[in-house]
């Protein structure tokens, strides 16, 4: 098998592999929990979180946060960036340990030291930017962390056909769910909107499997599509729970932001200036085709299209990361030549990359020195 798991593909994939993921150990049972006195009532919560707090240094990510997921429920999580959602799932997940609050299995008090304690309680997470090893095969990738192992070898066959088995269901005629929680975190970020309901299939599966699931995304129709209740959260607190057919976009939107949003989308009245940048007929073989556009002083230009269509392409070849086979590239109104990113950014032009902890960040540093990075040349002369 290639070396074929990323993008979408790979989110598909690790649904798949989550939905047919057999927990082991010290898996919950779902329809009783025994106590001292025996068995007792289910709980009315899959999962219960009360008054989370997580605290790093010099910030408080959580801030005294509740959750509560029913059984075969798609509960929506929503909320701005930094809202603490992202860290909200890796609480769950033990990935993170909160310093205040409780998590509860149907009614049961549990720790997870790490994540192996919440997979075996059978609780999974898909993440936003998921992550795989891309010198391993598909089959390695799914297979991470719970090997299919017999006398103490992999069994490496039985792999390679498990994971050529899941690869063929992502059309979801049958989902065997074996995790109870499925955590999904934006999921349609880069998806189309076939691909999209492709996934809402899915999740339709999933939930009449009775397994439930957090589903994280800042798209309305998904939780609409989707969802029978959603919470909120801003600024690292919780702000409520709410029926999804009980609520109105605009509440949702001041539950979201603090405050009524009267135009979501304000488009200020500016005169434009002077050219700045014009593109003609740039093209760079395998990727983008006679791409010619210009951008004006106070314009927004938009590139848009499907993933793959080569948007980022052709921006990573105007500020100098790659190089354009045929066209030319203007700066007010004068040709230039830009061979590298810094060559670009002496020039004013700067790109923000798509990908910004894998392209924008040197994650071995500290925050100083990939803050001061830009400059380091210029602080160097003036020594």
């Amino acid at each position: 098998m290639s070396n074929i798991l990323q993008g979408k593909e790979e989110y598909f994939t690790l649904i798949q592999k989550y939905s047919h993921y057999q927990p082991v150990g010290r898996m919950i049972e779902y329809n009783q929990i025994k106590g001292k006195g025996g068995e007792r009532a289910v709980s009315e919560y899959v999962l219960e979180l009360k008054g989370i707090t997580k605290i790093f240094p010099g910030v408080k990510a959580l801030n005294n946060v509740q959750f509560q997921l029913k059984p075969g429920e798609v509960h929506a999580l929503m909320g701005e960036n930094g809202a603490g959602k992202s860290t909200f799932i890796k609480v769950i997940t033990g990935v993170h340990k909160a310093e205040e609050g409780e998590m509860f299995l149907n009614g049961q008090k549990v720790d997870f030291k790490g994540p192996k304690d919440a997979q075996e309680a059978g609780i999974a997470a898909v993440y936003q930017h998921p992550t795989s090893y891309p010198h391993l095969t598909v089959a390695e990738n799914i297979f991470m962390g719970h090997e299919i192992i017999k006398h103490h070898m992999i069994q490496w066959k039985e792999m390679n056909q498990e994971a050529n088995k899941y690869l063929g269901e992502l059309d979801a005629k049958a989902l065997s769910t074996n995790a109870k929680i499925i955590i999904l975190d934006e999921p349609t970020a880069a998806l189309t909107r076939n691909e999209s309901e492709k996934l809402y299939t899915l999740v339709d599966k999933l939930k009449e499997n009775g397994v439930s699931i957090i589903f994280i995304s800042h798209r309305f129709e998904d939780m609409y599509r989707l969802a029978s209740r959603v919470t909120v959260f801003r600024d690292s607190q919780y702000i409520g729970t709410y029926d999804v057919d009980g609520i109105t976009n605009a509440d949702l939107i001041k539950a979201m932001v603090g405050r009524e949003i009267n135009d979501l989308f304000p488009k200020p009245e500016v005169e434009l200036g002077d050219e700045m940048l014009r593109i003609e007929h740039l093209s760079r073989t395998g990727f983008f085709k006679d791409v010619s556009f210009n951008v004006h002083a106070g314009e927004i230009v938009g590139l848009t299209g499907l993933v793959g269509a080569g948007r980022t392409e052709v921006m990573e070849a105007v500020c100098g990361i790659t190089r354009p086979d045929e066209g030319k590239v203007f700066l007010e109104g004068k040709e230039v030549y830009i061979k590298t990113p810094s060559e670009a950014m002496e020039k004013g032009i700067i790109l923000l990359p798509e990908d910004r902890q894998k392209q924008g960040l040197v994650m071995s540093w500290g925050l100083g020195r990939n803050v001061t990075l830009p400059i380091i040349r210029d602080r160097k002369s003036a020594v």
